[in-house]
């Protein structure tokens, strides 16, 4: 079973502009192009036209829309079942379209799309709500699907923003996320390739006060001549790029959130609550499994789903881990070992939430 996170852009809409001269349906195109998604109810009886005529276009047509027909050949591609996620933009426009391909390909696919799934702020009218909250709210809800766990994931870029892509190609390659798209106009299918880039990280330990610094103070500190003196002159341009300054004024950039999130789970830095805590203090061994933790391809080839959770399991009398990744923190909230308590935990409390499990503290592993 593969997870397809699909981006839905309004290539439905177009599509069927480019094959029907429909004057009302241009004009109502148009008027919710940059309309926000929060206005969707607002404009019910309009909406409900225009679905209409989408849902009949759709219909048995591979070739209706961009998502669509990345999503055909990429099952044809992957030949596994395909489990997919829809996103869309902060418009009435992407949350139509991802409403009717929906309908359309839930035969095909397991297809989930909900009011969770519309990007808030990801729309390109505003550019400093599209970096700052857009890009930020995306990552969020990726993770938040994924649990930090993408061993099975796949991102589809075929449709959706284009000014995305960029962010979207680290965000995948840090993550070591399979990603795909498909040309509007040709049938070809393409797999962005994972490079092998490197990281120096040790530059982030050198500076990771600065990077601390400005996380605490909530993302924006009003001295930054005087912390970027403290920075070496053969370290400024690795540095400064993770940052959007505005002097006196500096914040971290889209990209620096990327990199110090990634940068923050190598460090041993994990969260627990109070269930995980009273489980540790039982076995004495426990961080020797948790530092396997940090070891992305070891916990990958570890993690099991099991009732919405994600869970290491390291072996027949080894613990099992209940874990997941938000904002590149991770969180532990049980820590058991395979025996009838660990069965009706699972059968019993299926995973929706973290919020279900916390309040939690920060802890470090002294290696």
């Amino acid at each position: 079973m593969k997870r397809i996170i699909t981006l839905v852009g309004t290539s439905l809409m177009t599509n069927y502009l480019a094959e029907n001269e429909d004057y009302v349906f241009k004009n109502q195109h148009e008027r919710y192009r940059h309309l926000p998604a929060s206005e969707y109810d607002l404009n019910k009886e309009d909406i409900i036209r225009i679905k209409k005529k989408l849902t009949q276009f759709a219909t048995n047509n591979i070739k209706a829309s961009a998502e669509i027909k990345s999503l055909i050949k990429l099952s044809e591609e992957l030949k596994d079942d395909l489990t997919v996620y829809l996103l869309a933009s902060d418009t009435v426009n992407s949350r139509i379209c991802a409403e009717v391909i929906q309908g359309a390909i839930n035969g095909n696919f397991e297809v989930h799309f909900s009011s969770s799934d519309i990007i808030r702020g990801l729309q390109v009218k505003d550019r400093k709500i599209f970096s700052e909250s857009g890009m930020e709210n995306l990552f969020r809800r990726i993770e938040e699907i994924t649990g930090g766990y993408y061993g099975n994931t796949i991102i589809n870029i075929t449709g959706g923003y284009k000014a995305a892509i960029p962010l979207l190609t680290i965000f995948f390659h840090i993550n070591h996320i399979p990603a795909y798209y498909i040309f509007e106009d040709t049938d070809a299918l393409m797999k962005i390739p994972l490079l092998p880039l490197s990281i120096d990280w040790e530059i982030f330990e050198t500076y990771s006060d600065i990077f601390w610094k400005v996380e605490k103070a909530g993302g924006c500190v009003d001295n930054w001549k005087e912390i970027a003196s403290r920075i070496k002159p053969e370290h400024q341009e690795s540095i400064f790029a993770c940052f959007e300054v505005d002097v006196p004024h500096a914040d971290m950039s889209r990209f620096g959130r990327l990199l110090w999130s990634k940068y923050k789970s190598r460090r041993h830095i994990y969260y627990q609550n109070d269930l995980a805590k009273i489980d540790f203090e039982k076995d004495h061994d426990y961080e020797k499994y948790l530092l396997k933790l940090f070891d992305e391809g070891f916990l990958y080839s570890k993690t099991e789903h099991k009732n919405g959770h994600l869970v290491a399991d390291f072996g027949k009398t080894a613990p099992r881990i209940f874990y997941r990744i938000m904002d590149g923190s991770l969180y532990i909230y049980r820590y058991m070992r395979h025996n009838e308590a660990y069965e009706r935990f699972i059968n019993s409390n299926p995973f929706r939430s973290l919020n279900d499990y916390g309040p939690f503290e920060m802890q470090t592993i002294k290696k």
